[in-house]
């Protein structure tokens, strides 16, 4: 199989924080003050307030990959076997989830083939690399159904560079497609989606 999901028990703390940080950010938000005509926007993401929006952001921050012989073939035995790419749901309410985005290519500069999203517009998504290279690239679709990038990709460098921790995450704003692949061997990426109070369900391609 090219991909694979599955289910990872939440026993960090690091991912607990995190979870408890994206579950007040959907419960507590009310955009109030975060626009000139009083509440926030669903559409432009404003919906949420900024505080805990930054709290969410701080905490995603904090995850990181302790990475060890071990870690990876039990990464991809949640999912169910090694693949080309999987993706793991590590917590979810409501209108809010954590995946873990699992990659493997052979290496070289090529991408895998790629694990592509779409949210509800003015969902809030966090794209935080733990492990290796990740890229991210918007899409759109033309009229014969087509996919093209939209605008230029977007590299996420996680842990195994020199010591190096890991980009920050990545915020970006629900709606258009958009497409995450691995690069140069092995990894890993910490995805967070905050839905917008609208009662829309997340699509996935």
């Amino acid at each position: 199989a090219e991909g694979a999901t599955g289910t990872v028990a939440l026993a960090n703390e690091a991912l607990q924080r995190v979870a408890q940080a994206a579950a007040d950010a959907v419960g507590k938000s009310t955009g109030e003050g975060s626009e000139s005509s009083g509440q926030g926007r669903y559409e432009w993401g404003t919906w949420i307030n900024g505080d805990l929006r930054d709290a969410v952001r701080e905490a995603v921050d904090d995850v990181r990959l302790e990475t060890s012989r071990e870690l990876w073939p039990a990464l991809w035995e949640v999912v169910g076997g090694q693949s080309r790419w999987a993706r793991a749901k590590v917590a979810s309410g409501v209108d809010w989830e954590l995946n873990l985005h699992l990659f493997e290519s052979d290496g070289r500069a090529s991408k895998t083939l790629a694990s592509s999203h779409t949210y509800p517009t003015g969902s809030i998504v966090l794209l935080k690399p733990l492990l290796g290279t990740t890229v991210m690239t918007k899409m759109r679709r033309d009229r014969e159904g087509n996919l093209s990038p939209l605008g230029s990709q977007v590299i996420l460098k996680g842990s195994g560079f020199g010591g190096f921790s890991g980009d920050p995450a990545l915020l970006l704003l629900g709606g258009p497609l958009h497409e995450l692949a691995g690069s140069q061997g092995a990894s890993a990426l910490l995805e967070v989606v905050m839905l917008p109070p609208m009662g829309l369900v997340r699509e996935d391609d």
